[in-house]
């Protein structure tokens, strides 16, 4: 069963105990897009990120695409079972908040702030921010 059996046949817009919608709509919103983008990174990271201005380390960004590929395997699970994979969102809240705090202070040192870097480092917040909300969310409940 794939993620095209998830988004068809999970009920979303009934309550669901400790967060698990949050967790669903979090999961697959960050997993569809994770798997193209961390092929492409993969298999040609300078055509990515070269015309961005952020090219330098070919062996480094295709390690990012590894790990970019990893997490979307994780949301799609966190989104097939959000119980199971509960944990996964927490770890992701600690990951991005002291990714784009480490980001963040490099961007305050830089003299010319490539547009492209402010665009990742916001892609990295709002995982970060999803992740918070799905944490909330089954806290709460």
């Amino acid at each position: 069963m794939g993620m095209l059996h998830v988004l068809c046949h999970t009920p979303w817009m009934q309550p669901t105990p400790r967060g698990e919608r949050w967790a669903r709509v979090v999961g697959v919103a960050f997993a569809l897009p994770s798997f193209p983008l961390a092929l492409w990174l993969m298999i040609d990271p300078e055509s990515f990120w070269g015309p961005l201005g952020l090219g330098g380390s070919p062996f480094t960004e295709s390690l990012y695409g590894g790990a970019i590929f990893a997490e979307g395997v994780l949301f799609a699970l966190a989104a097939r079972s959000p119980r199971r994979y509960g944990v996964f969102f927490e770890y992701v809240v600690v990951y991005k908040a002291a990714s784009v705090g480490a980001a963040a202070l490099r961007i305050a040192s830089m003299a010319h702030v490539p547009l492209a870097a402010w665009a990742v480092l916001a892609g990295w917040a709002s995982a970060g921010v999803g992740a918070l909300a799905v944490v909330w969310a089954q806290r709460r409940a």
